[in-house]
């Protein structure tokens, strides 16, 4: 109990360092550390709203994110909608690609 407590503070203090960007309009995106936050959102009748959240550390390598949503409850089963996250990469065409690394650990 103790040890989870610990980290918990501890995660909770590297989320609380950030300053989050936050897009609660629909369909739109978030640039962050080379990847795109989309609030993909399908029915416009919809009544309520989902935000994202950018949370990573502008330094880090990697993508920390959150969503949430408020859609009233006699509109919930039309709203349609989810939050992803693309890596940004320049395409090649397959042909160019000679070979690819990739590394297996199986324990």
């Amino acid at each position: 109990m103790k040890a989870s407590t610990v980290l918990g503070s501890f995660f909770a203090g590297l989320v609380a360092a950030v300053d989050p960007i936050e897009n609660c309009i629909a369909n739109g995106t978030i640039q962050a550390n080379g990847y795109t936050l989309r609030n993909t959102q399908f029915n416009p009748q919809a009544i309520g709203n989902q935000c994202i959240s950018d949370l990573s550390p502008v330094e880090a390598p990697s993508l920390t994110w959150s969503t949430h949503w408020n859609w009233t409850a006699s509109h919930s089963e039309s709203a349609t909608s989810f939050a992803n996250a693309q890596l940004n990469f320049t395409a090649a065409p397959l042909s160019s690609i000679t070979s690819i690394r990739s590394n297996w650990h199986f324990t």
